[in-house]
C-alpha cells in the first residue's frame, strides 16, 4: 500500500537513539524536550509532539540515558 511506511523495532529503536544524540546537546543547554525535537526536526512551534508515538519513544530513551522528562518538560 502506498502511503503506509513499515518499520522494524530495530529500525525504531535506532531512529530514536540517532534522534536522541541530536536533541541531548539541547537538552545540556537547557532545552525542553518539545524545544529541542522541534528545533532539531525543524517542526513549528504548534506542532504536537506530546501525542505522538516517537516523541514518547523518546523520551522514554532518554531517561534510560539519565534525562528525565519532568526535569525537561519546559
Amino acid at each position: 500500500m502506498e502511503g503506509i511506511i513499515e518499520t522494524t523495532t530495530s529500525q525504531r529503536k535506532q531512529e530514536t537513539e540517532t534522534l536522541f544524540k541530536k536533541v541531548k546537546p539541547l537538552l545540556d543547554e537547557g532545552l525542553s524536550y518539545n524545544k529541542a525535537v522541534r528545533k532539531v526536526k525543524n517542526l513549528p512551534r504548534t506542532y504536537p509532539c506530546l501525542n505522538l508515538a516517537w516523541f514518547r519513544e523518546l523520551i522514554e530513551y532518554g531517561e534510560t540515558q539519565g534525562y528525565s522528562y519532568k526535569d525537561y518538560k519546559y
